[in-house]
This record gives structure tokens, sequence and C-alpha cells, in this order.
């Protein structure tokens, strides 16, 4: 009996001491590491809601665009582009020259900036590397007269680049339109009294269209005048191009798109519904903006940005818009 006993208690202590150590490792590490998991989760998706996207641009700002570089934004502000991350509102960094910046273009194919200054009565071409902050002199030619740059285009396939510049001449606004090719040769290539609205230049081809302000189209010299269903349409404004070069016009009295390609109408949709503010067009892309509605003119389909109080710019899937009087963002179309 004394024997049976004996190994009775020793079994009861063995459990006692096997179970105990069990219990606290399950119950109260185990417990414990689980809320420590759970807490941390917690705090991550807390981290995440409260993450900062966004970034602040102050009053003055001009060209507000985003650049093929991704979450990074570019302004000019006093004659400087300054570039911030996106996400951060920190500063990646800010082209100064010795003379003010008149105006700058992100190229949609690489991480550079084309930017211009006019001094001395000349219109100087630079360039600027994202990726390695480096500045390129490209050309510098003369400007007589010179008020601003209202636009630029530029094809990375023919390597040539046309500036629609506004200049003055015994008190009346001359628009110009400069061409430089690959050689860096500079020519006069259009000017006209009557002030050109827009510019569009080919992929393919160094073929620059144009349009004045009473409507009427430019192809190699030419009014573009269209034929739609037996009814000549010869007053549009220029959407833009698309990558087989075809050109997108928008017809005011229809309201409609009309694709052209060769003074040839190719195809058209009437959008009765959409009464845009802002064209954005770039990379082969158009987009038609009224407040925070976006009409993707390539694929004839809209989209709403909800939060957006007013879009600044679209590149390459990427949508930037102001959020409030101060602040942008962006984020991928859908």
């Amino acid at each position: 009996m004394r024997f049976l006993k004996k190994i009775l208690i020793y079994s009861i202590i063995g459990i006692v001491l096997t179970v105990l150590p069990l219990y606290y490792v399950n119950n109260i590490l185990l417990a414990e590491a689980s809320a420590d998991e759970i807490k941390e989760v917690t705090l991550t998706k807390v981290k995440t809601v409260f993450k900062k996207d966004g970034a602040n641009i102050p009053d003055g700002a001009e060209l507000i665009s985003l650049t093929n570089k991704e979450n990074v934004i570019a302004f000019l502000l006093d004659g400087q582009v300054i570039l911030k991350d996106i996400n951060t509102d920190s500063e990646f960094d800010r082209i100064q020259e010795y003379n003010d910046i008149v105006y700058f273009k992100p190229l949609y194919d690489r991480n550079i900036l084309l930017y211009f200054i006019y001094d001395d009565g000349k219109i100087e071409i630079k360039t600027y590397n994202i990726d390695t902050k480096e500045k390129m002199e490209h050309e510098s030619f003369k400007a007589e007269g010179f008020v601003r740059i209202k636009d630029v285009k530029y094809s990375s396939l023919t390597n040539v680049i046309y500036i629609l510049a506004e200049s003055i001449r015994d008190n009346n606004i001359v628009d110009k339109v400069y061409r430089i090719d690959i050689m860096k040769n500079v020519s006069l290539y259009l000017k006209n009294q009557n002030g050109i609205k827009d510019i569009e230049l080919l992929n393919k081809d160094d073929r620059l269209i144009y349009q004045d302000f009473n409507g009427a189209v430019y192809d190699k010299g030419k009014r573009v005048v269209l034929k739609v269903k037996k009814t000549l349409f010869k007053e549009f404004n220029i959407l833009g191009i698309d990558e087989l070069d075809n050109l997108y016009l928008y017809e005011k009295e229809q309201k409609s798109i009309f694709v052209y390609q060769d003074s040839k109408f190719v195809d058209g949709k009437v959008i009765s519904d959409f009464d845009y503010d802002k064209v954005i067009s770039k990379n082969n892309r158009i987009y038609l903006i009224k407040g925070n509605r976006v009409y993707d003119v390539i694929n004839f389909k809209e989209f709403t940005i909800d939060k957006a109080e007013e879009i600044l710019d679209i590149m390459n899937g990427r949508v930037l818009y102001k959020i409030s009087t101060t602040q942008v963002k962006s984020e991928l179309i859908k």
C-alpha cells in the first residue's frame, strides 16, 4: 500500500509540475503575445489611416504638374521650379538659375524636365534630370518682344520642339511659334497677329497643327473642313492626338468630338451631357475636365474623382488634384 501511495503522490506531483508550466506558457505567455500582435495590427491600421498623403502648395504656384517620376510633382514659383514628394510633403529639389525660369514642362516618357529662361532678349532651353539632379544647357535664340511662353510641344520620335510664345510689337500682341530640330537649328515657324489658341504636334510626322481664336484649325497650311453626314464643319477646338496620330476636335454647335486624320473624318461621338472647362492632353491621352468629372476622350468614357476640388493634371495613369485650397493629392486612375 505504501508503495502504491508513493507512486500516486509522485504521479500527482509530476502532473502538477507538467501542467502548471504548460498552463503558464499557453494562457499567460501566449496570451500576452497574442495581445501584442493584435495591438500591433491595430497600430498599423491607425498609421495607415493617418499616413500623410498630399503636399502643400504655396499661393502663387503655377504649372502644377505630375512628373514621370512616381510621387514627385513640380510647380513654378518666383522664377524657380520646385519639386516635392507628394507623399511626405518634403522638398525633393529646387531648380534655380541666374535669371527667372519662365516656363517648364515635364517629359512624359522620361524623368526629365524641360525648362526655359528669358534673358537679354534670348530664350534659353535647358533640361533637368530628376534622377541625377543634373542640369544641361541645350540652345538659346533671339525672341524679340517676348512676353511669355504659352505652350511647348515635342516629339521623342522626330526629336523636334515647338514653342508657342506671345510677343509684343508696336503695342500689338503677336503669337510666334519657334521650331528647334535635333541639330539644334532654330527657325521662326509661324507668326500670327490674330493669336494662336492651341497647337498640336504629331508623334511620327514633323507636322504641327494649330488653331486660332476664331475656331479655325490649320493643317499643312490649309484650313480643316470636315464633312459629316452631308454637313460641313469648319470651327473646332483642338483636343489632342492619340498614339496613331489621330487628331481629336471638338465641334461646339453639335457638342461632338470628331476624329480626324489626313484631311478626313474618321470617327465621332456626341457628348451633349458633358460641357468641359479644361483639356489635359499628353502622352497620347486626352481628358476633358468639368469640376471633379473627367471624360476620357480616347475611350469615350467618364469617371469622377470624388474628393477633388480641382483636377490639375493627369499623366501616365495618375491624376493630380486639389483637396483644399493649398493641398494637392495624386492617385491612380481606376
